[in-house]
């Protein structure tokens, strides 16, 4: 089991990014940054969709520090944009493998096209306009879609 970090009304997994590709294979992944945490305190039912989380990670400097100066450090700061990559090529050539991006406001990510992800054509990923409205994960410009309903 993971060591967790409380910061504010949210724990945050003490993960390494290394750790987290090599053990994150199926879930949900919330990478928590400044504006989340904000939110958190205000939006009711934003709050109650972090208990479907497997994985939250700190995706903030500023709340990496201060984790520091609370007295609850953790070990690495785990970025969406820095995971993704990874976390992709790791598994790029695994015809099991779907990988959802979610986040945003409605209509942010465009026409909030079908899913466009297309495994006989090498496409292991779709992504999600407007998940629970609240930039959720990931925000990758230029990508549309919907999440099927339900897995949230």
């Amino acid at each position: 089991m993971r060591r967790r970090v409380r910061l504010l009304n949210v724990d945050v997994d003490d993960i390494t990014m290394d750790e987290l590709v090599g053990v994150f294979r199926h879930g949900l992944l919330l990478t928590l940054h400044v504006d989340m945490i904000m939110k958190l305190q205000r939006d009711r039912e934003f709050y109650e969709l972090l208990p479907h989380f497997d994985v939250v990670t700190c995706d903030s400097q500023v709340l990496f520090a201060a984790a520091k100066v609370l007295g609850t450090p953790i070990r690495e700061r785990v970025s969406g944009s820095d995971f993704f990559p990874r976390f992709y090529t790791r598994h790029k050539d695994d015809p099991a493998m779907t990988i959802f991006l979610c986040g945003g406001a409605p209509g942010e990510f465009g026409d909030n096209r079908a899913p466009s992800a297309d495994p006989a054509r090498g496409e292991g990923f779709a992504t999600a306009d407007a998940c629970c409205g609240h930039g959720v994960t990931f925000s990758t410009a230029g990508l549309h879609g919907r999440l099927p309903g339900g897995l949230v």
